[in-house]
């Protein structure tokens, strides 16, 4: 016979018969449940490295822009060449969000990710 899981707290009891104390976490530690679960822990490390990947990749196309001209307006320009369609194309990126299917676009718009820095690695070679 299967062990049933108890609905709540107060049905879960000690082998000896005295109801189990309750668990007190809190705080920090508290933050740190979610990671139990293993799908949460990927997503999670995976949105940390492709948010550093994002961070490299802005401060190295401004670098390369300062160091190939040698002007403050070159860099400029570079970052704000990355700043505007971000500005402009985030409303539009929620409206699509919300009426396609989430895993296609996330699928494309990272496929075009890696496209464009496909071109960018060949571009700068």
């Amino acid at each position: 016979m299967k062990r049933q899981k108890p609905d709540s707290a107060l049905d879960a009891v000690l082998p000896g018969g005295s109801p189990a104390p309750p668990r007190k976490r809190g705080g920090f530690a508290q933050t740190l449940d979610v990671l139990r679960g293993r799908d949460f822990r990927i997503l999670e490390t995976g949105m940390v490295l492709s948010m550093a990947a994002m961070q490299m990749n802005i401060i190295s196309r401004t670098w390369l822009a300062y160091h190939i001209s040698g002007s403050a307006l070159a860099l400029g320009i570079v970052a704000m060449g990355r700043g505007l369609p971000q500005l402009f194309i985030s409303p539009l990126a929620g409206v699509a969000a919300d009426r396609f299917d989430k895993r296609k676009l996330l699928m494309t718009t990272q496929s075009g990710m890696a496209f464009l820095a496909l071109i960018n690695a060949v571009l700068v070679h």
